[in-house]
């Protein structure tokens, strides 16, 4: 694919681990691949970690806080 289709779009990077640090080095390096391609990344970047911990595997939903967040994202990136 030609890096100039990336030219001028928009991001929005999540993290997500079941260590602590939410996939922080995951996507610092995926931004600056992202700048280096000319992409604008949005500056929140949720970080997800323990994923174990809060998702329910039952019903795949997430709540209270990490799902307030997420959709603070959303609407964060709607706006961008």
């Amino acid at each position: 694919m030609n890096p100039a289709v990336f030219k001028g779009k928009k991001a929005g990077l999540v993290g997500l681990s079941s260590g602590r640090t939410g996939s922080l080095l995951g996507m610092d390096h995926f931004t600056g691949i992202l700048h280096y391609l000319k992409v604008q990344v949005h500056y929140s970047k949720p970080k997800l970690s323990l994923i174990e911990t809060i998702l329910d595997n039952e019903a795949g939903t997430l709540e209270g806080e990490t799902r307030e967040k997420l959709e603070e994202h959303a609407q964060q990136m709607i706006d961008f």
